[in-house]
Protein backbone atom coordinates (compact mmCIF):
# COMPACT_ATOMS: atom_id res chain seq x y z
CA UNK A 1 0.00 0.00 0.00
CA UNK A 2 1.24 3.25 -0.86
CA UNK A 3 0.69 6.23 1.43
CA UNK A 4 0.36 9.75 -0.33
CA UNK A 5 1.69 12.19 2.20
CA UNK A 6 -0.33 15.89 1.74
CA UNK A 7 1.28 18.62 3.25
CA UNK A 8 -0.68 20.91 5.05
CA UNK A 9 0.20 23.62 2.98
CA UNK A 10 -1.33 22.25 0.22
CA UNK A 11 -4.36 21.62 1.65
CA UNK A 12 -5.01 25.26 2.84
CA UNK A 13 -3.88 26.27 -0.79
CA UNK A 14 -7.20 24.69 -2.15
CA UNK A 15 -9.16 25.82 0.64
CA UNK A 16 -8.19 29.12 -0.29
CA UNK A 17 -9.17 29.09 -3.93
CA UNK A 18 -12.70 27.85 -2.73
CA UNK A 19 -13.33 31.05 -0.49
CA UNK A 20 -11.98 33.25 -3.40
CA UNK A 21 -14.67 31.38 -5.65
CA UNK A 22 -17.68 31.85 -2.77
CA UNK A 23 -16.44 35.42 -2.09
CA UNK A 24 -16.82 36.52 -5.92
CA UNK A 25 -20.21 34.50 -6.29
CA UNK A 26 -21.75 36.56 -3.29
CA UNK A 27 -20.22 39.91 -4.38
CA UNK A 28 -21.63 39.51 -8.06
CA UNK A 29 -25.10 38.74 -6.35
CA UNK A 30 -24.80 41.70 -4.19
CA UNK A 31 -23.75 43.81 -6.80
CA UNK A 32 -26.90 42.47 -9.06
CA UNK A 33 -29.24 42.94 -6.21
CA UNK A 34 -27.56 46.43 -5.61
CA UNK A 35 -28.19 47.33 -9.67
CA UNK A 36 -31.84 45.78 -9.50
CA UNK A 37 -32.84 48.54 -6.70
CA UNK A 38 -31.11 51.54 -8.19
CA UNK A 39 -33.08 50.95 -11.38
CA UNK A 40 -35.87 50.83 -9.28
CA UNK A 41 -35.35 53.76 -7.37
CA UNK A 42 -34.42 55.81 -10.18
CA UNK A 43 -37.71 54.66 -12.17
CA UNK A 44 -39.84 56.06 -9.48
CA UNK A 45 -37.92 59.18 -9.28
CA UNK A 46 -38.55 59.59 -12.86
CA UNK A 47 -42.10 58.61 -12.39
CA UNK A 48 -42.78 61.01 -9.17
CA UNK A 49 -41.38 64.29 -11.15
CA UNK A 50 -43.28 62.99 -14.35
CA UNK A 51 -46.73 63.31 -11.82
CA UNK A 52 -45.40 66.13 -10.12
CA UNK A 53 -45.46 68.23 -13.68
CA UNK A 54 -48.81 66.61 -14.97
CA UNK A 55 -50.22 68.25 -12.00
CA UNK A 56 -48.30 71.50 -12.64
CA UNK A 57 -50.12 71.45 -16.30
CA UNK A 58 -53.70 70.30 -15.26
CA UNK A 59 -53.37 73.13 -11.96
CA UNK A 60 -52.75 75.66 -14.85
CA UNK A 61 -55.47 74.36 -17.54
CA UNK A 62 -57.92 74.56 -14.69
CA UNK A 63 -57.34 77.65 -13.54
CA UNK A 64 -57.26 79.10 -17.35
CA UNK A 65 -60.67 77.66 -17.72
CA UNK A 66 -61.95 79.24 -14.66
CA UNK A 67 -60.38 83.05 -15.90
CA UNK A 68 -62.02 82.66 -19.24
CA UNK A 69 -65.80 81.58 -17.55
CA UNK A 70 -65.27 84.73 -14.90
CA UNK A 71 -64.08 87.15 -17.91
CA UNK A 72 -66.91 86.12 -20.24
CA UNK A 73 -69.43 86.23 -17.09
CA UNK A 74 -67.61 89.91 -16.08
CA UNK A 75 -66.61 92.01 -19.43
CA UNK A 76 -65.88 95.14 -17.21
CA UNK A 77 -62.50 92.81 -16.04
CA UNK A 78 -59.56 92.81 -18.41
CA UNK A 79 -57.35 91.24 -16.38
CA UNK A 80 -57.05 87.13 -14.70
CA UNK A 81 -54.08 86.19 -13.00
CA UNK A 82 -52.19 89.59 -13.40
CA UNK A 83 -52.38 89.51 -16.92
CA UNK A 84 -54.47 91.43 -19.35
CA UNK A 85 -55.85 89.74 -22.29
CA UNK A 86 -58.64 90.54 -24.45
CA UNK A 87 -60.29 88.00 -27.23
CA UNK A 88 -63.15 88.31 -28.41
CA UNK A 89 -65.54 85.16 -28.15
CA UNK A 90 -67.67 86.37 -31.02
CA UNK A 91 -64.96 84.95 -33.17
CA UNK A 92 -65.65 81.41 -33.75
CA UNK A 93 -62.23 78.91 -32.48
CA UNK A 94 -59.89 82.24 -32.12
CA UNK A 95 -57.25 81.69 -29.25
CA UNK A 96 -56.44 84.05 -26.64
CA UNK A 97 -53.81 85.95 -28.01
CA UNK A 98 -51.86 86.29 -24.74
CA UNK A 99 -50.90 83.44 -22.90
CA UNK A 100 -51.79 83.08 -19.30
CA UNK A 101 -49.17 82.40 -16.85
CA UNK A 102 -50.97 80.54 -13.61
CA UNK A 103 -49.81 78.05 -10.99
CA UNK A 104 -46.28 78.19 -12.31
CA UNK A 105 -47.42 76.95 -15.71
CA UNK A 106 -48.88 78.63 -18.54
CA UNK A 107 -52.57 78.02 -20.33
CA UNK A 108 -54.28 79.27 -23.93
CA UNK A 109 -57.81 79.74 -24.06
CA UNK A 110 -59.81 79.56 -27.21
CA UNK A 111 -63.96 80.52 -26.48
CA UNK A 112 -66.18 79.87 -29.38
CA UNK A 113 -69.73 81.15 -29.46
CA UNK A 114 -72.55 80.58 -31.67
CA UNK A 115 -74.95 82.50 -32.90
CA UNK A 116 -77.96 82.37 -32.90
CA UNK A 117 -78.45 79.92 -30.33
CA UNK A 118 -79.14 76.56 -31.61
CA UNK A 119 -82.15 74.85 -30.10
CA UNK A 120 -80.98 72.60 -26.97
CA UNK A 121 -77.71 73.50 -27.70
CA UNK A 122 -74.96 75.30 -25.52
CA UNK A 123 -73.70 78.39 -27.79
CA UNK A 124 -70.38 78.70 -25.18
CA UNK A 125 -67.67 76.56 -25.48
CA UNK A 126 -64.25 77.09 -23.73
CA UNK A 127 -61.24 75.25 -24.05
CA UNK A 128 -57.93 75.53 -21.93
CA UNK A 129 -54.64 74.21 -22.86
CA UNK A 130 -52.30 73.63 -20.20
CA UNK A 131 -48.43 73.33 -20.04
CA UNK A 132 -46.29 72.72 -17.13
CA UNK A 133 -43.63 76.18 -18.34
CA UNK A 134 -44.25 79.48 -18.42
CA UNK A 135 -43.70 79.18 -22.58
CA UNK A 136 -46.62 77.46 -23.20
CA UNK A 137 -45.10 74.37 -24.70
CA UNK A 138 -42.31 76.31 -26.03
CA UNK A 139 -39.34 74.95 -24.27
CA UNK A 140 -37.18 71.87 -25.05
CA UNK A 141 -37.57 69.95 -21.81
CA UNK A 142 -40.08 67.31 -20.84
CA UNK A 143 -43.54 69.66 -21.71
CA UNK A 144 -46.49 68.31 -20.35
CA UNK A 145 -49.73 69.36 -21.67
CA UNK A 146 -53.22 68.74 -20.90
CA UNK A 147 -56.65 70.28 -21.66
CA UNK A 148 -60.40 70.71 -20.51
CA UNK A 149 -63.54 71.88 -22.42
CA UNK A 150 -66.54 73.19 -20.97
CA UNK A 151 -69.75 74.69 -22.36
CA UNK A 152 -72.52 76.66 -21.46
CA UNK A 153 -74.94 78.99 -23.41
CA UNK A 154 -74.72 82.71 -22.25
CA UNK A 155 -77.45 84.41 -23.76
Amino acid sequence: MILINRSKSAVRSKKRGVAFIIAVLVSSVALAVGMGVYQRTYKELLLGSFWKQTQVAFSATASGLECAKYRDSHPVSTSCFGTTFTWSPVDPGAWSPADLSVAGGCVKIKVTRYTPVPPDVKNTIVEALGYNDTSCGGSGGRVVERSLTDSYTKL
